[in-house]
């Protein structure tokens, strides 16, 4: 029987928190004592005055979180922020014209090249073209015939040429992100004064990492979000030629490939003699031997592997 102090809510979980909110204040005031001393020295050495001083590293913290407004966002109403907000404004502009001017750190996009498929709904596509060769070659097995040695490796190749596809489509799509992130950073560089001496990059995280995404923080407003926006609409998605901002909604990237006849297993030559897909992989064109060289498979070939399936 689990005890009250074993319990997630219990006096060990009380104790646990407690000990936890501690720490953070021990180190927030550790931090705020660096920050201040630092200032101090910044002050003191009479490069410029006080005023001036805490003005610009007001700038700088805003730009280095990434936007005015995330300065405050935690806080948005008070008296604190609505001082803030208007002592920054008098600095970088009311809409944080000059504010990358201030901008130290560098910027990270981050962006998981799966997620970006999954919401373009493309990632699918692969799989259902392979279930489609699949169910073609299955329907050319005649009822109570074997699969031929011919029809697994037709199969087996298939499903080779088309992860060798989305490879190179995912690959071209990382390149053609990232050249655009640098593209709008350069316009930043141009317009908004964002220093030379910040580098911008992206980061490619897993699909098991998805989370850590610029569009997963939902950090809107801030930099990182304004280079994500601009390079995820400026690209042209696996199968087009033109930008996403370009393709007509409201139907996905996807949807438009699978309706014009744009499947990945359509796009590669070996394979393009295969039937356009439907949602249920059933949608072929006659259920004779899909193959353009082969003919049809019976049950005489022993080393198949195996009934149709």
């Amino acid at each position: 029987m689990t005890s009250m102090t074993d319990a997630p809510g219990g006096d060990d979980g009380r104790v646990a928190r407690e000990a936890a909110r501690v720490a953070a204040c021990e180190l927030y005031e550790s931090q705020l004592r660096t920050a201040a001393d630092a200032l101090v020295s910044a002050i003191r050495g009479g490069v410029t005055d006080g005023a001036e001083a805490i003005s610009h590293l007001l700038a700088t913290v805003a730009a280095n979180l990434g936007g005015m407004r995330i300065l405050t966002a935690a806080r948005p109403g008070s008296w604190e922020a609505d001082y803030v907000d208007r002592f920054l404004a008098s600095t970088v502009g009311p809409d944080g014209e000059w504010l990358l001017q201030y901008r130290t750190a560098p910027i990270e996009v981050v962006e998981c090249v799966e997620d970006a498929m999954g919401d373009l709904g493309i990632d699918l596509l692969y799989d259902d073209s392979y279930a489609l060769v699949h169910d073609a070659e299955a329907a050319a097995v005649s009822d109570g015939g074997v699969w031929s040695a011919a029809a697994w490796d037709r199969v087996a190749g298939a499903e080779e040429l088309i992860e060798q596809l989305r490879g190179r489509d995912y690959a071209a799509y990382r390149g053609a992100f990232e050249a655009r992130v640098q593209a709008a950073a350069e316009e930043l560089r141009r317009a908004r004064y964002l220093s030379e001496s910040v580098p911008v990059r992206v980061r490619w995280v897993d699909w098991s990492e998805r989370d850590q995404t610029t569009r997963a923080q939902q950090s809107w407003g801030s930099v990182e979000s304004e280079l994500w926006e601009t390079a995820r609409l400026s690209t042209p998605p696996p199968g087009f030629s033109e930008p996403l901002a370009d393709i007509p909604g409201p139907r996905l990237p996807g949807e438009i490939l699978r309706e014009t006849g744009r499947m990945p297993h359509q796009r590669i030559p070996e394979l393009a003699h295969y039937a356009a897909v439907s949602g249920d992989h059933t949608n072929r064109q006659g259920d004779t031997d899909p193959a353009a060289d082969s003919t049809e498979d019976t049950g005489t070939d022993a080393a198949a592997g195996g009934e149709g399936r």
